[in-house]
């Protein structure tokens, strides 16, 4: 078998039963509450997601969008516009193997860590989101967009961060009710017009210059869209590195954290010391994988998000919820992996929007899922063998 078959493989075969308790509270996993519907068991998760009756809809993420950088293919429903907007650029993500991300993410971390062997998780993630985001979007330029972590300035001053500030932009959207945390629904609108300025600049840079980029994302948003509108350039752009980076950041640091802090890093790093060295990558996976997602199901990232309904229909079996259209459709994802970590099962496409490589795959699925396990795992690897 090949080191790129050996690398599919490991990155794929991680739902064995794994060795915890089988606990969680026996309900139908969805409840009607004062804000809507609240769906907490996995299989429905799976089922809002995957959406075969057309019963819901992302319009709830346009509309927030809207007041911040602007509409993007996230916030579609299936249809010929979002198949227009997205197959390009999709299949540019998918084409990054978890092989490739993970050698640039070790590499980069070892980096890190040459030039200051005491940065902490946090530091670690910031400057390899930093220069990943660099070579796959050409940004951070240090003109347009600077490298740089979270941030929660009541005005922040340009330019925007890489890859900080793209984390309240991205909650802003996503999270069913950004209004309970001031922060968010303050910072959400006002840094996602600030990467817009900032990426226009970019993209009408370029245009000027008469030249494409070079990163393999942001030129194939450029190829998707020849004629432009630069707008809308930017916009995709945006939505990429959005749709990555936070996500990737906060799985990253809470499991980092949450294994220096119970001793599982260190024990971890002595199973990984002990495995042969052929071929990093599948050395890697073998012992970190499946770890790395039970940590993920513990505490994901997001912890929620959202749909709403357009059509009239029940959902679940045992005590079904009659669903109106309009009803907020609130996806605990927290809950549902919970659940799902406690019953045996390691899983986190429920945290990814459902798996891609499905057929049929649910239309918002993270076409970028084996690119992130690869720099989560990367990064690790990297912490716990520096040189």
């Amino acid at each position: 078998m090949s080191q790129q078959e050996t690398d599919t493989t490991l990155v794929n075969a991680t739902a064995e039963p794994s060795p915890v308790d089988n606990r969680g509270p026996p309900d139908d996993g969805v409840t009607r509450t004062p804000n809507g519907v609240s769906v907490t068991s996995k299989d429905l998760v799976m089922k809002v997601f995957l959406d075969l009756d057309g019963n819901y809809s992302v319009n709830g993420y346009a509309e927030r969008a809207a007041n911040s950088f602007g509409q993007i293919y996230l916030c579609l429903d299936k249809g010929p516009e979002y198949d227009r907007q997205s197959t390009q650029v999709n299949a540019a993500i998918c084409s990054i193997t978890a092989a490739e991300s993970f050698r640039l993410a070790l590499a980069e971390t070892r980096n890190v860590l040459a030039g200051n062997p005491t940065a902490d998780i946090h530091a670690i993630s910031n400057q390899v989101l930093a220069s990943i985001s660099r070579l796959w979007f050409d940004l951070p330029d240090t003109v347009n967009v600077i490298a740089g972590g979270i941030r929660v300035d009541v005005q922040p001053p340009p330019p925007p961060r890489c890859p900080g500030d793209f984390t309240f932009t991205s909650g802003y959207i996503f999270k069913p009710d950004p209004d309970a945390s001031p922060p968010l629904a303050q910072l959400g609108p006002v840094l996602g017009r600030m990467l817009k300025d900032a990426i226009l600049q970019y993209v009408a840079a370029l245009r000027t210059a008469n030249r494409l980029p070079t990163g393999v994302l942001s030129r194939a948003v450029f190829d998707a869209f020849p004629s432009g509108p630069d707008d809308l350039i930017a916009r995709t752009i945006i939505g990429v590195m959005m749709g990555m980076l936070p996500t990737i950041d906060g799985n990253l640091t809470a499991t980092v954290t949450t294994w220096q802090g119970n001793g599982t890093f260190a024990t971890l790093q002595q199973a990984l010391k002990q495995r042969p060295a052929a071929y990093p990558y599948a050395r890697a996976s073998t012992v970190l994988v499946r770890p790395l997602m039970q940590a993920m199901q513990a505490a994901p990232v997001p912890d929620s998000v959202w749909r709403t309904a357009v059509r009239q229909h029940t959902l679940g079996t045992d005590n079904p919820v009659e669903v109106k259209p309009g009803d907020k459709i609130t996806i605990d994802l927290q809950t549902a992996t919970r659940r799902d970590l406690h019953a045996g099962n390691t899983d986190v496409f429920p945290v990814f929007g459902g798996d891609r490589s499905t057929t049929p795959h649910p239309t918002h699925a993270c076409p970028g899922y084996e690119s992130a396990i690869g720099i989560m795992l990367g990064v690790i690897n990297g912490m716990m063998e520096p040189v």
